[in-house]
């Protein structure tokens, strides 16, 4: 008799891992990134039609940089799924949809955010979305996560109202 494989093993946690895996994940990643590619496209073209110059304080050209960014981005993950269609292998993102409750609960916790963001406040519903949004993505370091999103919502806050005039909604702080 064979000795039952431990999982110590990493062959065996691996083999376990892409025996779960639909045979259909890599054309799916496949599709999803040539939807992305033709959507950066059309970005970029649609940047191409603004009239105006192509400086960096025209209008034209963030939808630009942001559309060529897009397209190369989306043809380098293209090209990554072809290559591992071509392997016959499965990638490592090409998961399960074990993750399924957290993205809900992340979207609604950002529709939340958005509508507390008036009456709240831009620091208090940051930070308070920050931290919540940590502990639901697996973090238990409660406290690191307070302090560094009250310090990323201070300075963001100081840095858009005072630096560039763009002021934020103050809400229950008297700022």
């Amino acid at each position: 008799m064979n000795a039952p494989e431990t999982a110590a093993d990493p062959r065996s946690t691996e083999d376990e891992i892409h025996e779960h895996v639909p045979a259909g994940s890599t054309w799916a990643g496949l599709v999803f990134g040539l939807a992305t590619l033709a959507t950066g496209a059309l970005v970029l073209e649609q940047g191409w039609s603004v009239n105006g110059e192509l400086d960096p304080s025209g209008p034209r050209f963030m939808p630009v940089v942001v559309g060529a960014l897009w397209v190369a981005l989306a043809a380098a993950y293209v090209a990554g799924m072809a290559m591992n269609l071509v392997r016959r292998t499965v990638p490592d993102s090409v998961e399960r949809f074990d993750h399924i409750p957290r993205v809900l609960f992340l979207i609604v916790l950002l529709i939340g955010y958005a509508y507390a963001l008036d009456p709240v406040g831009y620091i208090v519903s940051t930070a308070v979305f920050f931290v919540v949004a940590a502990a639901v993505l697996g973090s238990r370091e409660h406290v690191r996560d307070l302090v560094v999103a009250v310090g990323i919502a201070v300075a963001v806050y100081f840095l858009f109202s005072r630096s560039l005039g763009i002021y934020l909604p103050p809400g229950v702080l008297p700022l």
